[in-house]
């Protein structure tokens, strides 16, 4: 928006003229001209607040290992030339987009912005048929940040935790969709990009916008992405809440006959269908990783000790069961488990995992008592997550914080 004011530069100039951007429910001053909208003047009310919205600096790191050094995917220009340093780039109030170009055997083109506008990062990916970066392309980008801004904040306030954004789009001319991915890290305040193209025969729907999704693995210091779940929680299941090592989890009841590291499909009834174990196929593969199950306390969410080993897990306030001598297990979080998984991605597409198992005697009471697998966690690992019916992958990443 363009506001006129009721003063001038020089006695016969025009008046001044602002510009604004709608950011929430109030008006900010834009940092940068926008283009002229056009259109007739016209009177009208609106408010600006009085303190700018909070900035601080965004770090962007660039991550290039993903691609091979002669890859389908190359890297084109940069766009302010002098913004990228080595592989990072910092964007301020002064400089707050930067756009990137990409190129795959001259099939298709794409770039993708990355701001900051109000506080808030965000990300853009256009597909076009253009190879170069103009300044033409920048200035519509940043014309529309707020609204890029808006949306990947309305894609975060969509899920209780969301920690992860995955938008799609259509490639020109290409049985191909561009998936752009963006996860906050918790621990270091990091913001990553990550680029995908997958074949998809079906041209399914490709919108680009964002959607958002709950994980875990955020909270890892060396902002790993093969760590990352996706959560899932059954709404038809009992759950309880136990601590684990002290901290309060969320688990839903097992289906029978369930171990740690099954991995199948959830049926449109919720059901568990394993089609397979990860540490059997380890096994069976006669694959070398150290990835022994890691072992956990379970206590009561309350906090209170019970004789005898005892354990209730509550399904309400008034409803529990008990669990004899609990004992929770999961993966271990080292490099081996997690390129185990990145090795199964490709077979195992949109499979889920059963990432954490509590185990526990039948019955306390009676000597030789079989364990069983009462409470668990299943996943979806971030890295088997793609579009149905997409093919063959080809990344490149973009750190940012």
């Amino acid at each position: 928006m363009i506001v006129l004011l009721p003063c001038r530069s020089r006695p016969s100039g025009p008046p001044v003229a602002i510009h604004l951007a709608l950011w929430e429910s109030n008006y900010y001053r834009y940092p940068r001209s926008l283009r002229h909208e056009g259109g007739r003047l016209q009177f009208r009310q609106v408010y600006l607040r009085y303190q700018d919205a909070p900035c601080r600096n965004s770090t962007f790191e660039i991550d290039d290992s993903a691609i091979p050094e002669n890859g389908p995917i190359t890297y084109l220009a940069t766009c302010p030339v002098g913004l990228l340093t080595g592989n990072t780039v910092t964007l301020s109030t002064t400089d707050p987009l930067c756009v990137i170009g990409y190129s795959c055997r001259q099939d298709y083109h794409f770039t993708v912005g990355f701001g900051q506008c109000f506080g808030q990062n965000w990300i853009r990916a256009v597909c076009g048929k253009s190879d170069t970066i103009s300044w033409n392309i920048y200035d519509l980008m940043l014309e529309r940040a707020p609204e890029h801004a808006q949306s990947m904040k309305k894609a975060r306030s969509g899920a209780a935790y969301c920690q992860v954004y995955i938008s799609q789009t259509r490639l020109p001319r290409s049985p191909c969709i561009l998936q752009t991915s963006c996860v906050t890290w918790k621990s270091s305040r990091i913001c990553g990009l990550k680029l995908e193209v997958f074949r998809n025969p079906g041209f399914g729907i490709a919108s680009g916008e964002w959607t958002g999704f709950d994980v875990d693995g955020t909270d890892d210091p060396n902002r790993d992405w093969r760590g990352l779940m996706i959560r899932y929680y059954p709404s038809k299941q009992h759950s309880c809440d136990l601590l684990v090592d002290g901290v309060s989890m969320k688990f839903s009841f097992a289906p029978n006959d369930v171990k740690l590291g099954d991995y199948g499909q959830i049926t449109d009834s919720e059901d568990f269908i394993c089609e397979g174990n990860l540490f059997a196929d380890l096994k069976s593969l006669s694959l070398k990783a150290n990835i022994p199950p890691r072992q956990h306390i379970i206590s009561e969410w309350s906090g209170y000790l019970r004789e005898s080993g005892i354990v209730r897990a509550y399904y309400t306030p008034d409803c529990f069961t008990e669990l004899y001598q609990p004992l929770g297990l999961s993966p271990p979080s080292n490099d081996e488990f997690k390129s185990l998984l990145v090795s199964f991605s490709t077979r195992l597409t949109n499979r889920y995992l059963v990432t954490r198992v509590i185990q526990c005697s039948a019955d306390a009471r009676m000597y030789g008592s079989s364990v069983t697998t009462r409470w668990c966690n299943i996943a979806k690992p971030f890295v088997w997550y793609r579009n149905k019916g997409a093919g063959a992958v080809v990344g490149r990443a973009v750190m940012a914080r």
